[in-house]
């Protein structure tokens, strides 16, 4: 298994921002889908603060495995 990207604070979360990347909160059911990074730094810095605390982290989408490959 991989180990995402953890977002720790509003720089990390606009660098992100400026390669058009989504960002989830599996703490929390609302934002476990993945959102646009520039959507969440709209967001108040008191929510920004408590989704850093509980795990914001990069939104990887699942590779697509051609037919005839395995995945490992």
């Amino acid at each position: 298994m991989l180990k995402r990207m953890k977002i720790e604070c509003l720089q990390d979360l606009y660098d992100i921002r400026r390669f058009r990347r989504s960002v989830v909160v599996p703490a929390w059911s609302v934002w476990k889908d993945p959102k646009p990074a520039a959507f969440m730094m709209n967001l108040s810095g008191e929510i920004l603060l408590r989704m850093f605390n509980k795990g914001m982290y990069l939104y990887e989408p699942k590779r697509k495995v051609p037919k005839g490959e395995t995945s490992e």
